[in-house]
């Protein structure tokens, strides 16, 4: 027997093929609900004015071989002229609440997109906008209360990613937070 013999197999089982029927179900009530939110396709699959932004920003480094148009790199790894770009492409959130709704929006933007088309790839400059608000969100101070709450979503947001990242990355946003709850100690504000 041969590994696709044993897939085929494997797939045509009772469970492998309700598991399949739910998925589709899954995907095409997700998709209605995209539908339904948008109204249509196109307005889904449109880029906006702050995604044109990004990618005519990110074009000139495309063109010229210093960013992949099909790899986002890590915000520790991307070329420091492109970070400069893709920050400042667009207004840059000064909050960590600002980085979050600002976060949320592009994954949202993702999801619906796939939603509709599984096949469809998420634009490098979007994604370096991503890793760039990835990175912000685990190391600005916070100046609120509001900010710490953003801070705590944000910190649901990567548990719920369902994998692991890299570990510095997590340790740098609990320092973060660490320090932002010292800073709100210090000033000796009674918790209600």
């Amino acid at each position: 027997m041969t590994i696709l013999d044993a897939f085929q197999r494997l797939a045509a089982t009772p469970e492998a093929m309700a598991a399949s029927i739910r998925q589709a179900g899954e995907r095409e009530l997700a998709k209605a609900e995209v539908l339904a939110r948008y109204g249509d396709a196109a307005s889904v699959m449109t880029p906006g004015p702050d995604e044109r932004a990004l990618i005519e920003a990110c074009r000139p480094f495309i063109e010229a071989g210093r960013l992949d148009p099909h790899f986002v790199p890590a915000p520790e790894t991307m070329d420091a002229d492109v970070a400069v770009t893709v920050r400042e492409a667009t207004p840059f959130p000064t909050t960590v609440r600002g980085l979050l709704d600002e976060y949320m929006r592009w994954d949202r933007t993702v999801r619906d997109r796939t939603a509709l088309d599984q096949d469809w790839m998420q634009p490098v400059a979007m994604g370096c906008r991503e890793r760039i608000l990835e990175d912000a969100l685990d190391t600005v101070p916070s100046t609120s209360f509001a900010d710490i709450e953003a801070r705590l979503a944000w910190m649901q947001v990567v548990l719920d990613f369902g994998f692991s990242r890299d570990v510095r990355s997590d340790e740098a946003c609990l320092d973060t937070l660490r320090a932002d709850v010292a800073r709100l100690a210090s000033r000796s504000i009674p918790l209600p």
